[in-house]
């Protein structure tokens, strides 16, 4: 069984549907969803002309490979209608690899922690939530002192999300 955390954003459509449909998807395809973030709106990052996202993290127990991991999540997003036509544009689902245990890996299809975790607060925050004591493999920090360092804290503006 490997502990896996899963960022998800989403910000078109019915943006708490979105998340929500994303969560059952997950535990049907997945395995079981151990924990919860809290939901965060907060401002697009990389193309900024578009609608505010509502971005969570959650932390899975599952058996399956990170590998397979990543097919299940492609399978996910087009079922519930992502088409991809331009990076970091607007999305119905997004769903991240942040982290597969303590595993480092490294493919030309897999970038396992997610590159950009420690530059992103609507990553960070979330994470925060679930496990302010996770010690990120590769930084050798904490999920609390990357939040507390985070570059992005000034640019974008994040806040808990209510429904």
């Amino acid at each position: 069984m490997q502990k896996v955390f899963l960022g998800i954003g989403t910000n078109i459509g019915d943006r708490d549907e979105n998340i929500d449909i994303a969560y059952r998807y997950i535990e049907n395809k997945i395995g079981n969803i151990i924990k919860k973030s809290n939901r965060y709106k907060t401002a697009p990052w990389g193309v900024l002309n578009q609608p505010d996202f509502i971005n969570t993290c959650v932390l899975v127990e599952t058996i399956i490979d990170h590998d397979e991991l990543l097919k299940q999540i492609a399978g996910i997003e087009k079922e519930m209608g992502r088409i991809r036509y331009k990076k970091w544009g607007e999305r119905l689902i997004d769903i991240d690899i942040l982290f597969y245990g303590n595993e480092i890996i490294k493919t030309e299809k897999l970038t396992i922690p997610h590159s950009y975790i420690q530059e992103r607060i609507f990553v960070v925050k979330p994470l925060e939530d679930i496990d302010p004591n996770y010690l990120h493999p590769v930084l050798n920090k904490t999920i609390a002192q990357i939040a507390k360092n985070c570059s992005d804290k000034t640019a974008y503006s994040i806040s808990k999300y209510e429904s």
